[in-house]
């Protein structure tokens, strides 16, 4: 359960093949293993390719690698490898426009601009790990980001927050004390300084 949590986690989406004996669950290629397996497709076999996706990829589940790659007649990992590379990679450009406009509405929510937030403000911190803490923990980052910055996110539809967002750009200066401060000044704030509050 726990490497399936942090699989999904880490990686968005799994893939979940049920097969007679049993089922296994796979990751999906990255951009940059996708992009090498296919430089090298016309200079290493097919069945090499085939393994390496498959003892890669391979997450959780009653059958093991090893039934892929050693156990399992030949017809069943050419064909678990062949829809992990293919599920990988949106085909058409129209799905892949579908997706982003997806995605696009996903950024639009009030989580997502709370975490654009608190990574604008605090340069040092990985945004995996803003992803990582509690609402309660984000929504402290968030008001201290706002101190930082002078402006307060609006909270109301997408396009009062996208409007909020633009004066949390990286050039964005803070009106404060005696001078302006751009924001991603170290005097500023890299990561914050986590006390017992979190």
């Amino acid at each position: 359960m726990d490497a399936l949590l942090h699989a999904k986690i880490k990686h968005g989406q799994l893939f979940l093949f049920e097969l007679p004996k049993g089922y296994a669950i796979f990751r999906p290629l990255t951009v940059s293993e996708s992009e090498a397996l296919l430089g090298l497709a016309k200079y290493i076999t097919e069945m090499s390719i085939e393994d390496w996706v498959l003892k890669n990829t391979w997450i959780a589940g009653n059958l093991s690698i090893t039934y892929f790659l050693v156990d399992a007649p030949y017809l069943i990992p050419k064909s678990v490898a062949h829809k992990i590379i293919i599920l990988s990679n949106i085909q058409e450009e129209k799905d892949y426009v579908k997706q982003l406009e997806m995605q696009r509405s996903k950024a639009g929510t009030l989580q997502s601009t709370v975490e654009i937030l608190i990574a604008g403000a605090f340069k040092g911190l990985d945004p995996s790990k803003i992803k990582d803490m509690t609402q309660l923990s984000q929504l402290t980052l968030a008001a201290l980001a706002e101190k930082v910055s002078g402006q307060n996110i609006t909270i109301g539809g997408r396009a009062q927050r996208n409007t909020a967002l633009k004066k949390f750009r990286p050039d964005a200066t803070v009106i404060g004390g005696e001078a302006p401060i751009d924001i991603s000044s170290k005097e500023v704030a890299d990561i914050p300084d986590f006390n017992e509050q979190f």
